[in-house]
């Protein structure tokens, strides 16, 4: 039914825009909302399993799944094929994961907006302006326990840290990742302090007001910790919305050490970068609506432009002839495109490493702190390369959450590789002692002779 109602959609952008975009309002909650600091209305609208895509796409959902549980459960062969599995809770994150991104992928509202899927409950979807997109909070987990690995190695390669650790997190959206990194970190009994800072462009006073409440509820890191019950375990610092230009005065001043810079989500966030998108006409190739792929796309799939650049696929060109029509639709509504027939109209996200501002926090990063980690979806050792000239990977792999792959890359500059050369002790040590003494002495410069005399005792003890 839905596809004969979408059959003439291609011919004419006016009667698209007037009648048949009334199919993306069938069965849907439109919410507008207003950002607090920014005073601009967000628009999410929730989808429900009534409206005629939807309910295509969780018929399908639904049958895949019912396959599923049919060859898992087959023994024709005098085995139960589940017994080869080894790991049977990661592989039923991975089948969790390989149903959640239910078709479609995106609309396109009647505002212009691009709206992309955030999340699926029984057919039921969520969606949002890409930008307005926050870092997932069943993602904290699964971060603190990275930031955990890291910390550690961290430790074990400039031991002194374990004294006092400085860690920034840059682009926070959602304070579970701050907390469960820090209950992650301190789980390490050696560590005797933790410093954390925290940049947040957009939310910095609501953060503030937050973290002071969980931290008062944790007696265990605000308790003395040292002979004197002066200093405490844990000591939290948001940082004010500041102008990129004086953030590094900021990070001076609120920062003894620089030893881990956090960027979670850098490319995904509203404050960070918005990732500008377009539609794309590709040749079309028709399928099936009982073939998996359309249904249960691996999305985000990248193809090179150019030095730099980088095109988000959202949608296979291989798709039934009802979703064509769809995608088609999307495309005249936003572009007044008219696609044709064995052509599909796809939306690409388009990542480039030519934007400025958080670009160049990124690359201060490198020069500041000794290692660099970045927690992204799309962020990857060639993009980094571009982004911060002269950084070298310490360590890059990808985490696969379900169906969803973050990608975790720890890098840092070629001015901070001290672990391995004689002058180690000279460079890392003696930066050390010179804030910590600077701190306590409560001044703004020491000599750097004394400094190295006061190293030579301390070495001696």
């Amino acid at each position: 039914l839905s596809e004969s109602f979408l059959k003439c959609s291609d011919h004419d952008v006016n009667s698209v825009r007037k009648i048949y975009s009334l199919l993306n309002e069938i069965g849907t909650i439109k919410i507008f909302e207003t950002k607090n600091v920014k005073q601009t209305e967000v628009e999410r609208k929730i989808v429900s399993v009534f409206n005629p895509i939807r309910f295509v796409a969780y018929g399908f959902k639904l049958i895949h799944f019912g396959n599923l549980l049919s060859n898992i459960s087959d023994t024709s062969e005098q085995r139960n094929k589940i017994q080869d599995v080894e790991d049977l809770k990661q592989y039923k994150e991975y089948l969790r994961g390989s149903f959640t991104n239910l078709a479609p992928s995106y609309y396109v509202s009647r505002n212009e907006n691009h709206l992309f899927a955030q999340d699926e409950l029984y057919g039921q979807g969520t969606y949002i302006e890409a930008g307005e997109i926050d870092s997932v909070s069943s993602q904290a987990t699964s971060f603190a326990k990275e930031i955990e690995k890291v910390t550690n190695d961290y430790v074990r390669v400039y031991p002194y840290a374990a004294d006092c650790l400085d860690v920034l997190f840059l682009y926070v959206t959602n304070l579970e990742f701050v907390k469960k990194s820090v209950e992650q970190i301190l789980k390490n009994d050696s560590l005797k302090k933790l410093n954390i800072t925290i940049h947040s462009p957009a939310r910095a006073a609501m953060l503030y007001d937050e973290i002071n409440q969980w931290i008062q509820s944790q007696e265990e890191y605000i308790n003395a910790v040292d002979s004197f019950g002066e200093f405490p375990r844990l000591e939290i610092n948001v940082l004010p919305f500041s102008d990129p230009k004086t953030l590094e005065e900021k990070l001076d001043t609120s920062m003894l050490d620089f030893d881990l810079a956090v960027f979670i989500d850098y490319f995904g966030q509203n404050d960070n970068l918005k990732i500008p998108h377009q539609f794309y006409s590709e040749s079309y190739k028709e399928c099936e609506l009982t073939d998996k792929n359309w249904v249960f796309y691996e999305n985000r799939e990248f193809k090179a432009v150019k030095e730099g650049t980088r095109l988000i696929n959202y949608v296979s060109p291989n798709q039934p002839k009802i979703m064509q029509q769809f995608y088609n639709m999307q495309a005249i509504l936003k572009d007044g495109l008219v696609i044709e027939p064995n052509k599909i109209g796809l939306l690409k996200g388009r990542l480039s490493v030519t934007r400025t501002e958080t670009n160049t926090l990124y690359k201060l990063a490198h020069e500041k702190f000794n290692w660099v980690v970045t927690y992204d979806r799309f962020m990857d050792p060639l993009l980094m390369k571009q982004v911060a000239e002269g950084s070298n990977i310490i360590r890059y792999h990808v985490n696969r959450l379900g169906k969803e792959e973050i990608k975790v890359l720890v890098s840092s500059s070629d001015s901070i590789r001290r672990s391995s050369k004689v002058d180690m002790e000279v460079n890392y040590y003696r930066d050390r002692l010179h804030s910590r003494l600077k701190d306590q002495l409560k001044v703004s410069n020491i000599d750097i002779q004394q400094v190295n005399k006061a190293l030579k005792v301390v070495k001696e003890l």
